[in-house]
């Protein structure tokens, strides 16, 4: 048992020890009769005078307190009164929020109640629905058709098809259908007898007609909005039932220009332009362009190319290139080059073997050791041995023919219109329509080689043959 006093300052202090007769002992021995429990019950006197708590357990200790003036944080330190003041105005604050809350739902709740007040009444039963007890229910159709003998005129659902069997029906398509739409009735669908197709193609006859397309005009099947089209776009733009192994395919490059290729591969590599090879080019004008390298033209084509370019006949004109590969391609080719000329200038070659052999002129003036163009002189002199001309006088006797045909009624002095040239001769063909005497010159320009004169009866004919045998020189022959 561990026994307290009272020190000065009112605590009870444990007696750790103490030596000889208990307190309760003593008692008993003056002549205390209880229990050792009434004993120590006895020992409680009155309540004595409240002081003050350094610390320690304070839960009955009375405090007495001032509500704070204004709201203010507790803070450590500070009295039981002051931490009891400042609390004490938090509740009477918050009591003041909580009065003015509950005042304005109590308004709100009144005026959402006055809101829907008797709206329920509002509420009535129509087609599908029904109210019970403020329990609304409903059914809805969902049928989309409705069979009828003839269009209704009232209670008409505008969610509906309406069917009236057809009178011409077939098979698989017995009614007419309808809709209610705005205020009037529309006819959505209606059995049609049978379409007479024989004059269309059938999808397999498109079929074969799309398989059996030499060329595919890539312009029209997949037309652009604007620009061009390239090989690579133009291959990718071919929808793929279009597709077959050596299709040929034509698309616009530029302005007026076409390229043709064709397709050397199977269709898994047809978006692949390697295994596309050119054709030809067409369209406005056919020109491939101007090329500074003639030797190196590849595509069959109208070249266009300067004085100064690699391989052409000349450097003092401009030339138009004509190119054409074999048909095993460009290890055998030809080409022609015409001058840009005021006259006629043309050069020819061709490749063999991949050899470019040398350029010929082809419309030079021929020689007697070369082939060529014949010369105007030679023109001249071939042109002066066909035909003939036509007189009825031997003075001034034509000389751009060889032969003379003459219709002569007398005599006249022979004489030529123009000089021939050495050893160039004319023959003359005549007949007298009257007898008369013929003169035949004898001087230092005309030499009578077999008589001056002869007599020409009427209706004969003779000959005569002028020769020069030098300048401004003549022989005079006649035969009668």
């Amino acid at each position: 048992m561990i026994l307290y006093i009272k020190d000065a300052n009112g605590k009870f202090v444990p007696i750790t020890a103490i030596n000889g007769l208990s307190a309760y002992q003593l008692a008993v021995k003056n002549g205390y009769t209880g229990t050792e429990s009434e004993w120590l019950a006895s020992l409680k006197g009155d309540k004595g005078d409240v002081g003050t708590l350094a610390s320690g357990d304070a839960k009955d200790l009375t405090v007495t307190f001032i509500e704070a003036a204004t709201r203010a944080n507790i803070g450590t330190g500070e009295t039981i009164a002051i931490l009891f003041g400042k609390i004490k105005k938090w509740f009477s604050d918050l009591a003041t929020v909580i009065s003015d809350a509950i005042s304005t739902h109590n308004s709100a709740a009144d005026a959402h109640a006055s809101l829907f007040a008797n709206k329920q009444n509002a509420l009535t039963a129509g087609t599908g629905i029904d109210i019970t007890n403020n329990v609304i229910s409903s059914t809805v159709d969902l049928t989309l058709y409705q069979l009828v003998t003839s269009l209704p005129t009232s209670n008409i659902s505008t969610n509906k098809i309406y069917l009236i069997q057809s009178g011409t029906s077939g098979t698989n398509n017995i009614y007419t259908e309808y809709i209610y739409v705005n205020s009037a009735w529309e006819i959505i669908g209606e059995y049609t007898s049978a379409i007479d197709l024989t004059p269309y193609y059938t999808k397999t006859q498109v079929d074969g007609l799309i398989a059996n397309m030499a060329e595919l005009n890539v312009d029209i099947i997949a037309p652009l909005a604007s620009g061009y089209y390239t090989l690579s776009s133009a291959i990718v733009a071919v929808p793929a039932y279009y597709r077959r192994i050596n299709s040929k395919i034509t698309f616009t490059s530029s302005a007026g220009i076409q390229e043709t290729y064709q397709f050397k591969s199977t269709v898994d590599n047809w978006e692949t332009p390697s295994y596309w090879e050119f054709l030809c080019v067409t369209g406005k004008y056919g020109n491939m362009g101007i090329t500074d390298n003639v030797n190196t033209l590849a595509l069959t084509g109208f070249y266009t190319s300067y004085g100064a370019a690699t391989g052409v006949p000349g450097t003092d004109y401009s030339w138009f290139i004509i190119h054409q590969n074999s048909s095993a391609g460009n290890v055998y080719a030809y080409q022609r080059a015409i001058a840009y000329s005021t006259t006629l200038i043309v050069y020819e070659r061709v490749k063999i073997n991949s050899v470019w052999q040398a350029w010929v002129q082809t419309n030079a003036i021929a020689t007697t050791s070369a082939n060529g163009l014949m010369s105007s002189t030679d023109k001249a002199r071939m042109e002066f041995n066909y035909g003939s001309n036509a007189v009825t006088t031997l003075a001034n006797l034509p000389v751009t023919k060889n032969l003379v045909i003459a219709t002569l009624s007398a005599a006249t002095t022979i004489s030529l219109a123009a000089a021939l040239a050495v050893n160039q001769s004319i023959h003359v063909c005549a007949t007298a329509s009257a007898a008369f005497t013929q003169t035949i010159p004898n001087n230092s320009t005309y030499v009578a080689r077999n008589g001056t004169s002869f007599n020409i009866a009427a209706n004969a004919t003779f000959e005569i043959d002028i020769k020069c045998v030098a300048a401004n020189v003549y022989w005079i022959l006649v035969s009668i």
